[in-house]
């Protein structure tokens, strides 16, 4: 697989902390992959078949829509960190030192 597929998966696939892809918050809606567009699937037959005023509106809707996505993203985001940094808070044990203890200083 070239560096191209790879970026193609990266940017389709879904995040944890958006609930999102990348392809999506970018651009306002998910990507049509190439097997949908040789199947002829309804969302591209729709997408073909309007009007230059009906597309229009429909990239204006879009627009307005994919505010409201990133700004629900941007949520999800804050909630995943928190629950990131709880789970690693759990884990860490809280140490004290005193003057005069040895610690390893790294230069």
């Amino acid at each position: 697989m070239r560096i191209r597929e790879y970026l193609w998966t990266y940017k389709t696939t879904v995040r944890t902390p958006t609930v999102n892809t990348p392809f999506s918050l970018l651009y306002g809606y998910e990507a049509v992959i190439p097997l949908e567009i040789q199947m002829s699937l309804l969302r591209v037959t729709l997408a073909t078949k309007i009007t230059k005023e009906d597309n229009d509106w429909l990239c204006l809707q879009e627009l307005e829509a994919l505010d409201e996505r990133r700004l629900q993203a941007q949520q999800h985001i804050v909630l995943y960190q928190a629950q990131v940094s709880k789970a690693f808070n759990k884990k860490v044990k809280k140490r004290e030192f005193q003057k005069g203890d040895l610690v390893l200083a790294v230069r």
